[in-house]
């Protein structure tokens, strides 16, 4: 009995120094480190992508030219002669321009007195010369000689007129054209020739010009310097037979 019970205290002694040695190691090393879990690594932040680039915005074309505003004159009456091959077939006739510009004027007294009506009368721009010309007027195709008041016209699209104006057109073949002016009873007839060395256009007094009213009625002739003193007809309408008329003022 007693050698049993020693048997058990000595193997409970042998249990009890096992126990020891898992706690703590036999060498007197330290205890064993307890593992730690490795600590997951924080991703790498997803890169912010590049915004879009914004596209070029097309120019706006530029706009197109607006045609040229034709330059207008005062309202009214416009009085317009034509002489073709050596008569006057329109003298004086008053024309009331749909806009007052010169070729408003001629195209306004071809609507209403020539047989034709505006098919008498072509203009453009010739490729030629690139530039404005009429190229036919009272059916007669040339340019014709043009002028306004007591000078040649400049004959452009947008030329104004202004109510009063005297307007002569002289069709193409002939030689010159011959313009009238009147001033306290005195008509003055002068002759414009174009020379073509230098395109402008030279001025010449008419002698012998034969004045008469737009009834007929003689009215003078012109002396050699180109001037007749008349009686100026109630209508105001002077011819100077074969050459040019006008309206006085």
């Amino acid at each position: 009995m007693k050698k049993t019970l020693a048997f058990l205290l000595a193997l409970m002694m042998v249990f009890a120094l096992a126990a020891c040695g898992e706690t703590e190691p036999a060498d007197g090393g330290d205890p064993a480190e307890t593992p730690s879990a490795d600590v997951a690594e924080t991703p790498p932040e997803a890169a912010t992508p590049d915004e879009p680039e914004t596209p070029d915005v097309p120019e706006t074309p530029d706009e197109p030219a607006q045609p040229e505003t034709p330059a207008t004159g005062e309202p009214g009456e416009i009085y317009v002669t034509v002489v073709n091959g050596g008569v006057v077939e329109l003298a004086a006739a008053p024309v009331t321009p749909d806009e007052m510009t010169l070729v408003g004027a001629i195209v306004k007294a071809h609507e209403l007195y020539f047989n034709d009506g505006a098919a008498g009368y072509e203009a453009g721009i010739d490729p030629t010369y690139n530039m404005f010309l009429i190229s036919k007027a009272w059916g007669v195709n040339g340019v014709p000689f043009i002028s306004q008041g007591a000078a040649m016209a400049e004959v452009t699209e947008t030329a104004p007129v202004s109510a009063g104006d005297n307007i002569v057109i002289t069709t193409s073949g002939a030689p010159n054209a011959v313009i009238l002016t009147v001033a306290d009873g005195t008509v003055t007839a002068t002759s414009q020739t174009l020379d073509f060395a230098t395109f402008q256009y030279m001025s010449a007094a008419v002698s012998g010009a034969k004045l008469i009213g737009s009834d007929g009625t003689e009215l003078g002739v012109t002396g050699e310097d180109g001037t007749a003193a008349i009686t100026v007809p109630s209508d105001g309408v002077i011819i100077a037979e074969g050459l040019a008329a006008v309206k006085a003022s």
